[in-house]
């Protein structure tokens, strides 16, 4: 069933019917076209319009990030809509935490996710209040989420760091994928720990194979704005990422600005990128309870220049960490002439590591 359409198929009788007003496909057609309310009260609808307008179109983000953004926000809506007789028109005040709480943990039994999931549906609620003062409703959220944050640590798993070997094979594994954007995206983040969206969001402009020391510069650009708490900044390019990036860009780049396309294909989003990532991990200790995911290369990283007893200070300029020690480092190498000679030495370092950390061993 088409929620865009106005009439639907119905098999039995096999013609075309119109839909009921209190139909559910009905109101989720008419919370995702942004459809008005005019109710006397604030309502569900609402709420929406008003966070599209304020924060969505209104933010400086990148096309793809904004539709994402978009999508989830009217999902997240037409699921809540859902659970009440009104839908989209139900008052916004008639959302109290004893209504919201069986919802919630019906359709995110996980604390941590059903966490996220509240923290959106509370910006949707702050920015109603915010935006409108003489109409300020009463929002349930935050406790809900603070609810749901209590139970996070009795079941969110620790990440670790790759194993040595289970490094090596993670990489021969991407290097052996037969997608180029996702195994090049993978070995750029195997190689300096960066988030997959830095490297992803990179233009071909920001590869300087031909330098005399090849580098790669992670900056915001009109595809991608870098995320909280992640710096700009230089990676010099030390060993075979060199020629790995230069079969991409010779054999697999399109030609445009952007260096992986696949940021303008919405049908190819985080999940899918995530899951050809993740398809490529081999956990060798699969019984320490401890989650191995392609996010692992960041704390392999930082496991990795402090075995190569590189200063912190170095170690998260490389990774975009914000902190006192990586902003001194930051203004002395960004944007400066010998910043890339400089740095190369310290990144050679870290490259040439093979072992580091240390692992429980299971019988």
């Amino acid at each position: 069933l088409d929620v865009m359409q106005d009439e639907y198929y119905d098999p039995a009788s096999g013609i075309y019917k119109q839909q009921p007003e209190d139909d559910a496909n009905l109101i989720a057609y008419k919370i995702l076209s942004g459809e008005k309310d005019v109710t006397p009260k604030p309502s569900i609808v609402n709420a929406l319009d008003n966070y599209l307008t304020h924060n969505i179109e209104k933010k400086k983000r990148n096309p793809r990030t904004k539709a994402q953004a978009s999508d989830e926000i009217k999902r997240l809506v037409t699921k809540l809509s859902e659970e009440f007789p009104a839908r989209g028109k139900t008052p916004i005040e008639d959302l109290d935490t004893e209504v919201l709480r069986p919802f919630l943990e019906k359709e995110w039994p996980t604390p941590s996710t059903r966490a996220k999931k509240c923290g959106i549906y509370t910006s949707l609620i702050n920015t109603w209040n915010n935006y409108h003062p003489k109409e300020v409703v009463p929002n349930a959220f935050p406790a809900l989420k603070q609810e749901a944050m209590e139970l996070v640590a009795d079941t969110q798993k620790e990440r670790r760091a790759f194993t040595p070997a289970e490094f090596r094979l993670f990489k021969d594994n991407l290097i052996n994928f037969s997608e180029p954007q996702a195994r090049t995206i993978g070995l750029m983040m195997c190689y300096c720990g960066a988030q997959n969206n830095e490297i992803e969001g990179l233009e071909r402009n920001d590869v300087k194979l031909n330098a005399e020391v090849p580098y790669v510069f992670i900056r915001n650009n009109k595809h991608r704005i870098m995320g909280k708490g992640r710096s700009d900044r230089i990676i010099p390019l030390i060993g075979n990422i060199c020629q790995q990036l230069r079969n991409y860009i010779e054999n697999h780049w399109n030609g445009e600005d952007l260096l992986f396309s696949r940021l303008k294909n919405v049908t190819w989003g985080a999940q899918a990128l995530s899951d050809a990532l993740s398809s490529c991990v081999r956990n060798l200790s699969p019984d320490d309870g401890v989650i191995l995911s392609p996010y692992s290369v960041r704390d392999t990283f930082t496991a990795r220049y402090e075995a190569a007893g590189v200063e912190q200070r170095y170690g998260e300029y490389f990774m975009g960490h914000k902190s006192p020690q990586q902003s001194a480092t930051h203004d002395k190498y960004y944007k400066q002439p010998k910043a890339v000679t400089e740095l190369a030495p310290i990144m050679r370092r870290i490259t040439i590591v093979q072992h580091w950390g240390w692992v429980e061993e299971f019988d």
